[in-house]
């Protein structure tokens, strides 16, 4: 049985044990640390009217999205259930079309950035033969004296010249940052530099290593793995929580084979599914909480070999 609660200062919407709970669309783009990505959405079916003429009350508060699976059925599993995205309300409309009510939050930002100015000076100095890492830990440290820098990233990221720079916002210093990391490592396999806020810390990371370890039962698969280009996959399974980004998967082992005597010019025999351990890179978690078919509650995965 599907399973969500979706919790404001306000109100809180919640499927727990509740077959009747009302209907719900979700649409989120997580980011690392379970924050979301423009273009993040949930839709609440059924509300009151007083609820939808009171929608803008929801402007600027937090959210939290949790997302799975309940018990109910045979293959579900309620330890999958977890945090789609923590973010900031912005707009919330309702609408009303017939006799349909609903009660849409846009989150295009996490909640945890208002501690993060949006039009902070981020100042970049970065000394010709240092690591980046020392130039990033003073850019932020300066411009966010609150906060406090958890860098891990690799010593090889150094430049033959001195590079400045000034950028308006966290999120300019964070495309910089990723930008040049990958230009100096130049390899596909190469994660960039990533910066995100985790309660009073903005992370930074170029590695998958930092996540956590899990694996993928072949059972949670929706459809077949599939490889995207010669380092990434894309697979889906039914929605979980359970996993951010730069977490490592490991796939579940082959159900089927092919072999030489199965195809006219196979040599030897191959797995006709995709195996190891992947770095998770990309998180979409999409859903209708009363549309039946699979794809209506359901979490796709882009990763990386690991």
């Amino acid at each position: 049985m599907r399973w969500y609660k979706i919790i404001t200062p306000v109100q809180t919407w919640d499927a727990s044990g509740d077959p009747n709970a009302l209907n719900v669309e979700l649409d989120i783009i997580q980011a690392p640390g379970h924050l979301p990505k423009s273009g993040s959405f949930a839709r609440i079916w059924g509300i009151p009217l007083q609820l939808l003429l009171q929608a803008k009350q929801f402007n600027n508060l937090d959210i939290n999205v949790y997302g799975g699976m309940q018990h109910g059925l045979p293959l579900a599993n309620p330890a999958q259930q977890g945090l789609l995205c923590k973010g900031t309300i912005y707009p919330a409309l309702g609408n009303w079309v017939n006799t349909d009510m609903t009660l849409d939050f846009y989150i295009p930002f996490a909640g945890g950035l208002v501690s993060v100015p949006g039009a902070a000076n981020v100042i970049h100095n970065w000394p010709k033969g240092q690591p980046l890492a020392n130039a990033i830990k003073q850019a932020l440290q300066t411009a966010f004296p609150k906060m406090t820098p958890d860098i891990d990233i690799s010593s090889k990221l150094i430049l033959n010249y001195t590079d400045t720079g000034f950028y308006q916002s966290f999120g300019q210093y964070a495309t910089y940052a990723f930008n040049i990391s990958k230009s100096i490592m130049n390899s596909a396999a190469y994660h960039g530099v990533q910066m995100w806020v985790k309660g009073s810390k903005i992370m930074v990371r170029d590695a998958p290593t930092q996540g956590s370890a899990g694996k993928i039962d072949f059972q949670d698969l929706i459809g077949q793995p599939i490889w995207t280009s010669p380092n990434t996959i894309q697979f889906k399974t039914v929605m979980r929580g359970d996993f951010d980004i730069n977490d490592t998967v490991t796939m579940p082992p082959a159900m089927a084979t092919l072999t030489a005597g199965s195809l006219p010019g196979l040599q030897g025999s191959a797995s006709n599914v995709i195996q190891g351990s992947f770095a998770i890179t990309s998180i979409r978690h999409t859903g209708n909480f009363r549309q039946p078919d699979w794809p209506s509650w359901c979490s796709t995965f882009e990763a990386r070999v690991a």
